[in-house]
C-alpha cells in the first residue's frame, strides 16, 4: 500500500509558522503594556512626591518664582502622566488583538490537524481493508490449489 501523503503538509507548516510568529507578537505587546505600566507607576510616585516636596517648602516662604517653577514641573509631569496612561491603554488594547489573532492563528492550524488526522484514518482503514482482501484472496488461491 502506498505511504500516508498529506497534501497539504505545506500549509500546515506554515500555519504553525503564523502561530509561533502570533505567539511572538502577543509577548512583544505584553512586554509593551508592562513597560508602560511600570512607566505610569514611575510618573506617579515621581508627582506624589513631587507634590510632597510643593506643600513641604509651600510651608516656609517661597518665592512666586520659585512656586511658578515648581508648577510647572508639576503641570508637565500631569501631562506626562496623562500621556502614559493613553500609552497604557493603547498597549492593552494592542495586547488584546494580539490576543485574539493568536487565538484565531491557533483555530486555522488546528482545522489543518484535523483534517490531517482523519485523512490519516480513512488511510489507515482502506489500508487494512486493502490487505484484509489480499489475505482473502490469498485463502480462497490456496483453498483452490488444496482440494
Amino acid at each position: 500500500m502506498k505511504p500516508f501523503v498529506f497534501r497539504l503538509e505545506k500549509v500546515l507548516k506554515y500555519r504553525r509558522h503564523l502561530l509561533d510568529k502570533a505567539r511572538l507578537d502577543v509577548s512583544a505587546a505584553r512586554d509593551r503594556a508592562r513597560e508602560a505600566r511600570e512607566a505610569l507607576s514611575r510618573l506617579s510616585r515621581q508627582r506624589h512626591e513631587a507634590s510632597k516636596n510643593l506643600g513641604r517648602e509651600g510651608a516656609r516662604t517661597m518665592t512666586a518664582f520659585r512656586y511658578r517653577l515648581h508648577q510647572n514641573f508639576l503641570d508637565g509631569l500631569d501631562r506626562d502622566l496623562d500621556e502614559a496612561h493613553v500609552r497604557l491603554r493603547k498597549g492593552e488594547e494592542r495586547v488584546t488583538s494580539r490576543e485574539r489573532a493568536l487565538a484565531s492563528a491557533h483555530i486555522r492550524k488546528k482545522i489543518i490537524e484535523t483534517l490531517k488526522d482523519r485523512q490519516w484514518k480513512a488511510h489507515r482503514e482502506t489500508s487494512a481493508r486493502a490487505a484484509q482482501k489480499e489475505m482473502d484472496d490469498m485463502v480462497l488461491i490456496n483453498r483452490g490449489r488444496v482440494t
